[in-house]
């Protein structure tokens, strides 16, 4: 909520010549489109030691754990930290909470709405009888 009241407050207030709102949202889906795919090469680089652990996993795990796991909210508070502080340029301090807010927000209403979806679609939430016994 202080993130939200922050940021909005910031974009109502802040301008500047050099800044352009349409290609920053460009930007913003490019940078998306970057942490979903980061996200998912870590992720498969460790793949076989996962697989190892525990129950291990399989490729439905892997996708699932992929789309579902980015929020942001330590992303938000050193933005937030960034922005206050002032070590850096306004204008960069600015981007920079803007993009990371904005992907968090995006993730939280795209990833958000859908997970529950996609961990059907993967049939990852359906159990035998006998694993959910022997888990319990």
């Amino acid at each position: 909520m202080i993130a939200g009241v922050m940021v909005g407050s910031s974009m109502l207030h802040f301008q500047s010549d050099l800044f352009d709102i349409s290609n920053e949202l460009y930007i913003t889906v490019y940078i998306y489109l970057f942490v979903v795919f980061a996200r998912f090469a870590s992720i498969g680089m460790f793949m076989k030691y996962l697989k190892k652990l525990g129950e291990g996993l399989n490729w439905r795990e892997i996708f699932a754990l992929t789309f579902t796991g980015l929020k942001g909210a330590i992303g938000i508070a050193l933005a937030m930290q960034t922005y206050r502080s002032q070590d850096f340029e306004h204008l960069i301090s600015y981007l920079i909470l803007m993009h990371v807010t904005s992907n968090s927000l995006i993730t939280l209403f795209i990833h958000g709405t859908t997970a529950s979806l996609l961990v059907n679609l993967l049939g990852i939430s359906s159990q035998k009888k006998v694993e959910y016994k022997f888990f319990k």
